[in-house]
Order: C-alpha cells, then sequence, then structure tokens
C-alpha cells in the first residue's frame, strides 16, 4: 500500500519538475530545487522499503521503478525495477540539482526543504549506503546552523521531538 501513495507524491513532484523545465528560471528554481529534494527522499523511502537486501548487502539487489517527469505512458508499461545502486544514483542527482536550485533559498517556514534538509538527505543516502566520510561531512553541513537539544528540551515529555526548532 505505501508504494501508491509515494508514487503519487513522485507524479506531483515530475509535473513541478515538467513545469520548471531542465532550466528553470529564477521564479521557479525554488520549486524546481523543492521538487527534486522531495523526489530523492521519496524514492529513498521507497528503496529502503522494497529492496530485498540493503544496498551495502548488495548493489544488485531490486528496488522500485524510477519514473520521472519524462517518461511516457507506454514506456511506463514496461518501466522495469531498478537496482540499489541505480536507483541511489537517481537519488544522489536529484540531491545535486536541489543542492545548485536550492543554494541561495531562504525558506520561510521549517516545513518547506533548504539547503540543510539536502544535506540531511544526503547524509541519509550515504549512511544507507554505508559511505561513512560523505554521511559525516554532508551530516555535519547538515547540522551548521542548528543548535543541538539540551538535556532539558530532549528528555521533556511535551516539548521534545514535538517542536520544530527555531532555525
Amino acid at each position: 500500500l505505501p508504494w501508491t501513495y509515494y508514487y503519487g507524491w513522485i507524479k506531483n513532484c515530475n509535473i513541478v519538475l515538467s513545469l520548471a523545465g531542465a532550466e528553470p528560471d529564477a521564479d521557479h528554481k525554488a520549486g524546481a530545487g523543492i521538487a527534486y529534494a522531495m523526489r530523492a527522499q521519496f524514492y529513498m523511502d521507497l528503496a529502503r522499503m522494497y529492496a530485498p537486501e540493503t544496498y551495502a548487502k548488495n548493489p544488485e539487489a531490486e528496488t522500485v521503478p524510477i519514473v520521472t517527469e519524462t517518461l511516457t505512458a507506454a514506456d511506463a508499461t514496461t518501466n522495469p525495477r531498478d537496482t540499489n545502486k541505480a536507483i541511489f544514483e537517481f537519488i544522489l542527482s536529484d540531491l545535486d540539482k536541489a543542492e545548485s536550485l536550492l543554494a541561495d533559498y531562504k525558506r520561510s517556514d521549517v516545513y518547506t526543504p533548504d539547503l540543510s534538509v539536502v544535506y540531511g538527505l544526503k547524509a541519509r543516502a550515504y549512511l544507507t549506503m554505508e559511505d561513512w566520510t560523505n554521511a559525516l561531512s554532508y551530516a555535519q553541513k547538515a547540522m551548521s546552523g542548528y543548535e543541538v537539544m539540551t538535556a532539558e528540551e530532549f528528555l521533556s515529555q511535551k516539548d521534545g521531538f514535538n517542536k520544530p526548532n527555531e532555525a
């Protein structure tokens, strides 16, 4: 059942990306960057849910089909499942595009992806791939500008992880 929701969300990202075009103008850069980041997140979740083996254990294990904004309806009917290797290359490619497009973007709320979110997603992808050096590098970039929770905040049953930070 989860894949039906995820592919619906991916379709929405693909619509945004097709409207923005391959080289989005200034008015559409942030929207395209957000769509790339969200699509990468959705595919990462799907790959981890549906691959029978982890990336590190078997890069050639099948995950899910990749559906992009350029895939035609005819091609979609014969679109095979991709491997861990192929899908994580795709995820990192989307995150590279998001990183470029969101480089100067300042989000208006904590619910919209920005560069720190892209870095966090890259850290998660590299963790899944067991590429510890890149995972650490991107995790440090993602944390830049944020404060670590205090012990009191962490242990609070009321606020703990229920309130977003101020960054």
